[in-house]
């Protein structure tokens, strides 16, 4: 709890300072927004749930319509806003950075980003040189025949293995059963379906039927 509303508080002054420095108006109200969120989360992590909540239904009310009104603001408002503090101005440090944003997208770049890409190039480069070689799976063949296109060849001990075992497999199936007509396992396959629709035709018979009910009985039985 305490972990959260120090998180609150610091989200809290941070999108006060950023939005100070803002010169239009719909990024200083979402700076407020982001500031007023940030003091929700100092309520809950002080326990005020109750007080949290209400406030964000009330703040949400309020900030829409001012984001709905900012285009008219202009128009609206009695003078062009609020001039900055001395305390804010006369600092030049704390003013660079509120206007750069205390550079936490630079330190998100640096700290998160590059490194997360960086690691991913690293896991692909160890996946395909490695990995892929190691256990053989499949890459396209890269070439200029058209008939090619659309193939793929296993590389390493257990690609070529796994390639050759296919080509078996194909051999066997075009040689025993796909060879036509005339093949004997083709042939073997008829006679077996003729005999399985005599003895279908058989069992569709009356007799067949009722001597097949009768002998289901006397199982039960």
């Amino acid at each position: 709890m305490a972990a959260l509303a120090m998180a609150g508080a610091a989200t809290a002054i941070y999108a006060w300072l950023c939005g100070r420095v803002q010169t239009d108006v719909k990024t200083a109200l979402l700076y407020a927004t982001v500031s007023h969120v940030g003091l929700m989360v100092l309520a809950c992590g002080l326990g005020w749930f109750a007080l949290a909540q209400a406030y964000l239904l009330l703040h949400a009310l309020w900030r829409g319509y001012q984001f709905l009104l900012a285009p008219s603001y202009l128009l609206l408002a009695p003078s062009h806003g609020t001039p900055l503090p001395q305390w804010l101005t006369g600092n030049a440090f704390l003013y660079t950075a509120a206007l750069q944003r205390f550079w936490i997208d630079r330190v998100a770049d640096g700290l998160l980003t590059r490194p997360t890409l960086a690691l991913g190039r690293d896991v692909r480069a160890f996946d395909d040189r490695v990995l892929d070689r190691l256990i053989g799976a499949p890459r396209e063949v890269r070439g200029a025949v058209p008939e090619l296109a659309g193939r793929v060849a296993g590389h390493g001990l257990a690609g070529r293995t796994l390639l050759r075992f296919s080509d078996l497999l194909q051999a066997f199936e075009m040689r025993l059963i796909l060879e036509g007509e005339g093949g004997a396992m083709a042939r073997m396959l008829q006679r077996v379906g003729v005999a399985l629709k005599a003895i279908e035709a058989l069992l569709e018979q009356p007799r067949y039927l009722m001597l097949m009910v009768m002998a289901t009985f006397v199982v039960i039985i």
